[in-house]
């Protein structure tokens, strides 16, 4: 028997490889922001859309009350307390809470380790096939 040798799919390694590299640079800013922001103690005063985006209020080290939307990896209520972080040279811009999986997305990252596996693979990512099923004339 004869084995055929699968052919890489160029298309899905570099499409793959490109969705790794931005999502690197976005994972980078989320480290930046986690280690250079500051630790606060917010409260939900209401909820946006269910128990998981809740309207949070903090009192940053200065004094300075803010309200925020934020997001929840669990569900919450109103009157929970919540751990927010947020920079201090500008907190208004994007305070979040404190919880792992709003800090760090890591989920285009495994898109991008996907898309360029099914690329080694001799895998069509948009079309669903293998390069070796398309019929030879």
């Amino acid at each position: 028997m004869k084995s055929e040798a699968k052919r890489i799919e160029w298309v899905s390694v570099f499409l793959g490889a490109c969705v790794i590299a931005i999502a690197a640079q976005f994972t980078w800013f989320d480290i930046d922001f986690y280690l250079h922001s500051t630790v606060a103690l917010g409260e939900v005063t209401k909820l946006n859309h269910g128990g998981y985006h809740p309207q949070i209020v903090f009192t940053t080290d200065t004094g300075e009350r803010i309200s925020f939307p934020g997001s929840s990896t669990y569900p919450v209520e109103v009157g929970d307390r919540l751990e927010v972080r947020y920079l201090r040279s500008t907190p208004h811009r994007g305070p979040k809470v404190n919880q792992k999986l709003n800090l760090f997305d890591f989920m285009p990252i495994l898109i991008g380790v996907g898309l360029v596996i099914s690329g080694l693979r001799g895998k069509l990512v948009f079309f669903g096939r293998s390069s070796n099923d398309v019929p030879k004339e």
